[in-house]
């Protein structure tokens, strides 16, 4: 599996721009940015989500890879 880093950013009506960066392990980004998007919604209130849902944006990045083993 590898570690991705996934970011997210809104812009909340109290604290202006906010956001959450998210570390999962996945085999590709696709599963990855999935993954995330499931545990970075379900942390947020009525209100976030409807300032979320508005402009949500995205960025992810390979951390970590698992590299082969020699024999």
């Amino acid at each position: 599996m590898k570690t991705y880093s996934v970011r997210f950013r809104y812009d909340d009506r109290k604290v202006g721009p906010d956001g959450r960066t998210i570390q999962v392990q996945a085999s590709s980004i696709t599963v990855a940015i999935d993954k995330a998007t499931r545990d970075f919604w379900s942390s947020l209130s009525r209100k976030q989500h409807f300032d979320a849902a508005k402009g949500l944006k995205v960025e992810a990045t390979l951390v970590a890879s698992p590299t082969l083993a020699t024999r």
